[in-house]
């Protein structure tokens, strides 16, 4: 497995962003907002996160610097989504996890940092569960289906490494056999 743990989204994922904060989130126009893949399984209380916003810091916001004139400031807010849920899904699903993400951010103009984080108002935001009156399980239904393929991929990598180990035993042998036939010949 490769040591890098996230990886920049595209711009595909930053114009689903763009259209769910045009439609919904007019008050974050100006919020400068980074997504990153997450390309590791995350969990949390026992559920799988799918995605997470963060309110980045000082420091986050000095190394995001656009450029160096120090007359902007960096990104304000990180959101992380779990690559292989990202890949499995509809662009519905896809909406609802960004508007869901945006819900939790509360637009502050009198404040230092203009965009604090909120917790929900009962399990989920009481609006996203109105918008998605259509489909009501459709948290449970991703998360179950991105869980399947993580335990896939677990499964195959597993399967690749006992099939290494094996291909590497069948080499040594075979190694070890070519060995002894030089030692022989050379008696």
């Amino acid at each position: 497995m490769d040591d890098l743990r996230y990886e920049d989204a595209a711009e595909a994922e930053y114009k689903l962003l763009e259209k769910v904060r045009s439609e919904s989130f007019r008050e974050l126009f100006d919020a400068k907002i980074k997504i990153l893949f997450d390309l590791r399984k995350k969990s949390s209380g026992g559920k799988i996160v799918l995605a997470k916003i963060y309110k980045t810091n000082e420091l986050i916001r000095h190394l995001t610097l656009e450029n160096l004139d120090h007359l902007t400031m960096g990104t304000d807010l990180i959101i992380f989504i779990d690559k292989l849920f990202w890949s499995l899904v509809e662009e519905i699903d896809k909406i609802r996890v960004l508007r869901h993400e945006l819900r939790h951010v509360d637009y502050c103009p009198e404040k230092k940092f203009s965009y604090q984080l909120i917790g929900h108002d009962v399990e989920d935001f009481e609006s996203e569960i109105r918008l998605n009156q259509d489909d009501i399980g459709w948290r449970k239904r991703v998360a179950e289906l991105t869980l399947l393929a993580y335990q896939q991929r677990e499964e195959q990598e597993k399967e690749e490494k006992k099939n290494a180990k094996k291909v590497a035993k069948e080499s040594m042998k075979k190694d070890e056999s070519n060995l002894h036939e030089v030692f022989e010949q050379k008696k």
